[in-house]
């Protein structure tokens, strides 16, 4: 006799989260969020495929056989990520990168970060805001809040979406904005 035995698994390294844990996951994760924003952090989501070779940069050619990968419109492999260390990378690298350019404009005092933003202090940084966002540019201004006057917070983005903050704040601080 032979039996059609049907076996549902889910892909190693995965669980299904029922509705009460779930709610609890929230919770925390909700909980979590909030810690953060009290600290300055803000959230980043990263894209949950990518290029095969931005996720096995460095070390992650060990990891390949283990990812499921599948084909773009032009035959790039693509690949789910197993984790998120490879955009969080490229993220800092780009804080590093507008800082050290930031640093370079006159007037300019770019703080120390952490984070996925920068903190810079510019004499002119409420005219620079509002030019910011008649570009369609937003950054956060502090306005007048104390120890943070004429402050700005600029999120880490795409190098892209950098580079265009950027030459717009150099246009601005070069009088051509």
């Amino acid at each position: 006799m032979q039996t059609n035995e049907f076996v549902l698994e889910i892909p190693y390294g995965t669980r299904d989260f029922l509705p009460s844990e779930a709610a609890e996951k929230r919770a925390i994760e909700a909980e979590l969020a909030g810690v953060f924003a009290r600290w300055g952090y803000d959230e980043v989501v990263t894209p949950t495929i990518e290029y095969l070779d931005t996720l096995t940069i460095g070390n992650g050619q060990a990891l390949e056989p283990h990812m499921f990968k599948f084909f773009d419109k032009n035959n790039r492999t693509l690949a789910l990520r197993h984790e998120y260390v490879p955009r969080i990378q490229m993220m800092v690298a780009e804080r590093k990168r507008m800082s050290a350019e930031l640093k370079k404009l006159p007037g300019f005092t770019v703080y120390p970060s952490a984070t996925n933003f920068v903190l810079v202090k510019y004499d002119q940084a409420v005219a620079l805001n509002e030019y910011l966002e008649a570009a369609g540019i937003g950054v956060r201004s502090f306005g007048n809040a104390p120890r943070l006057e004429n402050c700005l917070r600029i999120s880490m983005g795409t190098r892209e979406e950098n580079d265009a903050w950027f030459q717009a704040i150099k246009a601005f601080a070069e009088g051509r904005g």
